[in-house]
């Protein structure tokens, strides 16, 4: 019976030691390209007369991000926010909730994401593209 059990015990480690490492779904850190097929600095898609001046995004694979965009209306000298909160990701649907938050205001995409980068389409089918840093 100890034999048995050694073996057990033995081959559920053997597994557990060859499968594969969880998938980290998007992590990774992002410069935002393109604003809707425009280069930046470009017209933000969702705030009528501010012009995009860059981004970030980066998606940690513990479930944390921090975003920061740099945006200017008319001549005015661009300012910077950072937004900090957590994310989700399942099949193509990635969710990004700002600390504090209510779960109803999670910024809500369906993404793709590869070697080069991550492209996100926001519900009104804006499209958002970054390439890694």
């Amino acid at each position: 019976m100890r034999v048995l059990a050694a073996a057990l015990l033995l081959l559920t480690s053997a597994c557990a030691a060859a499968a594969p490492a969880a998938d980290p779904g998007p992590a990774g850190s992002f410069a935002l390209i393109r604003l809707n097929a425009r280069d930046l600095p470009a017209e933000s898609p969702t705030e009528p007369g501010v012009t995009v001046e860059r981004g970030t995004l980066t998606l940690e694979a513990d479930g944390r991000f921090t975003m920061e965009l740099a945006a200017r209306t008319g001549a005015q000298t661009a300012s910077t926010q950072t937004v900090r909160g957590t994310y989700s990701a399942q099949g193509d649907e990635l969710a990004l909730l700002p600390d504090g938050a209510p779960e109803e205001a999670a910024l809500r995409f369906t993404y793709s994401a590869d070697r080069v980068g991550l492209r996100l389409r926001d519900e009104r089918g804006n499209e958002y593209v970054f390439g890694r840093r």
